[in-house]
């Protein structure tokens, strides 16, 4: 890495972040499906539970995307905000797998706004 050139580590960091959020979706899918057979008073619950992993889902290829950004040089300020925004956003769809996506995203996002390269 030539002088504070952290475009790539933060290309790393936002593509980890994007697979964390889309794999705490399914685990949402997943006690959706568990919840179901609890009878009406579950509705409720999955209907969260539905919400969230549709906005998991939403955070996570949006930062696999501004993973792909960050390294293009000429992309990269788009990149690290659509990361940075995108990894706070999915605090509400569970902070994929207890906060990591959602520290990831936002650090990618930092690290991808103070590269230099």
């Amino acid at each position: 890495m030539a002088g504070n050139d952290y475009s790539k580590i933060g290309m790393i960091l936002a593509i980890i972040a994007g697979i964390s959020f889309i794999v705490a979706a399914l685990f949402l899918f997943m006690a959706m499906s568990a919840l179901s057979a609890y009878g009406p008073y579950a509705s409720m619950a999955t209907g969260i539970l539905l919400t969230g992993a549709i906005l998991s889902i939403v955070a996570g290829v949006v930062e696999i995307i501004a993973g792909m950004l960050i390294k293009n040089p000429s992309k990269r300020m788009i990149g690290s905000i659509l990361a940075l925004v995108f990894g706070i956003v999915g605090i509400f769809g569970g902070g994929g797998m207890l906060l990591t996506g959602t520290i990831l995203g936002v650090v990618a996002g930092v690290l991808g706004l103070i590269s230099k390269a």
